[in-house]
């Protein structure tokens, strides 16, 4: 009986002790994990820190300032809207034209609208190279445009009238911007509205004659 109580308190001795250094272990553990737990969250700022400036970065470093950028692309998407517009009145003559030179129209009014689709492709690349959201709905096309929807469809030389009011409008503001993208430092914005006036002149010339 004396050897059981013995022994008893001796097994009492070494759970306290192994209690101790379980105790002690834990704590060594828990203040390692932490200690990394700290380590995570402290690196992880940097990290995200580092993506946002990833982001920054992909704004095109082209030598043109942020606002200048910015302002090219807003009055580029509204010659976008005009172009659109003037597309889709193409298109429409182009369809419904009825003459007795119809097969004449009919082609020179296609050939209006392909050249058209070019120039809307060209000037909404533009857009996104110099870092902004091209406008792709006919709900924005709408707001923007400075020409009016034709909503009848007109006699066959009325069709071209409206057509050449449409170019010549265009060219007349396409003037303005093209200096106004010189002044503002964007020689490729500069470039590619000349030459889109160059050619829509020589466009805005035929439809002249055939009217003469």
């Amino acid at each position: 009986m004396i050897f059981q109580d013995s022994h008893h308190k001796k097994g009492e001795k070494m759970v306290t002790k192994k209690s101790y250094i379980a105790l002690l272990v834990c704590s060594f553990f828990c203040a390692t994990y932490a200690q990394d737990k700290n380590d995570i969250f402290t690196t992880t700022k940097p990290i995200t820190e580092k993506a946002a400036l990833h982001t920054d970065s992909l704004e095109p470093k082209i030598d043109i300032t942020n606002k200048n950028r910015e302002e090219i692309a807003k009055t580029l998407n509204v010659i976008l809207a005009d172009l659109k517009i003037l597309y889709v009145k193409a298109q429409n003559f182009h369809w419904n034209v009825v003459a007795s030179n119809f097969a004449e129209l009919h082609t020179f009014f296609g050939k209006i609208y392909d050249e058209l689709s070019e120039k809307i492709d060209a000037v909404a690349e533009r857009v996104r190279a110099l870092g902004f959201r091209a406008d792709g709905t006919m709900k924005e096309f709408l707001a923007k445009t400075r020409l009016k929807e034709e909503a009848t469809v007109p006699a066959a030389k009325e069709m071209i009238r409206i057509l050449l009011d449409d170019y010549e409008a265009i060219i007349r503001s396409l003037r303005f911007d093209v200096e106004k993208s010189a002044d503002l430092g964007d020689m490729g914005t500069n470039t590619l509205l000349a030459d889109m006036m160059l050619k829509m002149e020589k466009t805005a010339w035929m439809l002249r004659s055939f009217l003469q």
